[in-house]
């Protein structure tokens, strides 16, 4: 579905054409129209992010702290992010939003996990969660843990002849 809004941009109104997928915030480059200035259309469209994804380590010892981000693509609104480590809910999750500079809000999340002893792997889900649409963008990541490696030594001895 495409629709066409108006935005006002220092002066200059400019016709767009956007799909719903679109955002709210544009750069526009056409020199007739504000160069490189961000632009806000009165539109309200709602838009969910398209990905997200989690950056952290992928391997580490029992018992290691592990600083996992999620990041969501643009959305419109902002996106909540929710986090479930090993199967349970993470509910002190720092979380913050920023622009994009293509337009709409990345919301960003940090948290630790801390890898179990009794485990070989621990795996963490990020949830991007745009409340207005109901859709829930979900990526997984999963923390492989390294085993100790124990050494012994070994004598070899021999008789002579």
């Amino acid at each position: 579905m495409y629709d066409y809004f108006y935005v006002l941009c220092s002066g200059y109104i400019s016709l767009h054409l956007c799909s719903i997928n679109s955002v709210i915030v544009h750069i526009i480059s056409d020199r007739k129209s504000c160069v490189n200035q961000k632009c806000f259309s009165y539109s309200t469209y709602t838009v969910s992010p398209a990905q997200v994804s989690i950056s952290g380590s992928t391997e580490a010892r029992r018992g290691d702290s592990v600083p996992l981000t999620c990041t969501t693509a643009n959305s419109n609104p902002p996106a909540e992010i929710k986090w479930l480590v090993a199967g349970r809910h993470i509910r002190n999750a720092t979380s913050h939003t920023v622009v994009s500079p293509e337009g709409g809000w990345i919301t960003m999340s940090n948290i630790t996990a801390v890898v179990p002893h009794n485990k070989r792997s621990l795996v963490v889900i990020c949830h991007g969660i745009n409340v207005q649409l109901t859709e829930n963008i979900v990526s997984t990541h999963t923390i492989n843990v390294l085993r100790m490696c124990h050494y012994f030594t070994l004598l070899i001895v021999t008789w002579g002849d």
